[in-house]
């Protein structure tokens, strides 16, 4: 996870966004993966996605919190 923020801090978003999908993958719980990844999307223009991770995290985390206005 930590190299996913690296990554993204030097503009490779996709890449990741890669990482934190497989961290995601492997231990759903991981909420700073879940809104790395949320956020992530929401630069890219894709609410949808952001929504339904954060939506998704909520079951494992459920005082996840996310504002999206």
């Amino acid at each position: 996870m930590n190299l996913g923020s690296i990554l993204a801090s030097r503009g490779h978003l996709e890449e990741a966004e890669r990482l934190w999908q497989d961290a995601l993958s492997r231990n759903p719980g991981l909420e700073a993966a879940a809104i790395k990844l949320a956020s992530a999307q929401l630069l890219r223009g894709d609410q949808a996605a952001a929504t339904a991770i954060i939506r998704r995290k909520r079951r494992f985390v459920p005082d996840l919190e996310w504002k999206t206005r």
